[in-house]
């Protein structure tokens, strides 16, 4: 990571090897990244925290993505959300 992080991103993705290979890639490029595998892991670690963007998989084991959005959207209006889901049908895409 640079010393000065262009960014702080939280990425919320329940499989290991994918959250860690975009964590790498996000790191390589100069954001501060924290990793969390589900919604609880997420509430986990933003106490005391500043992130700029949480990049959300969608299907998650207990609280979906579209439910953590909502929630950290009306908590933090300011905080960008990225879904990151392998989903194609329409209504999911236009809901996200």
């Amino acid at each position: 990571m640079s010393e000065n992080p262009l960014i702080s991103v939280a990425i919320v993705e329940d499989d290991a090897i994918l959250r860690e290979e975009l964590a790498w890639y996000l790191n390589l490029h100069g954001c501060a990244v924290l990793e969390a595998n589900s919604g609880r892991g997420l509430d986990d670690l933003l106490p005391g925290t500043q992130v700029d963007v949480v990049v959300l998989d969608l299907n998650l084991p207990g609280e979906s993505g579209f439910e953590i959005a909502e929630r950290l959207k009306r908590h933090n209006p300011a905080i960008g959300v990225v879904m990151l889901t392998a989903r194609s049908a329409l209504l999911d895409r236009v809901k996200g």
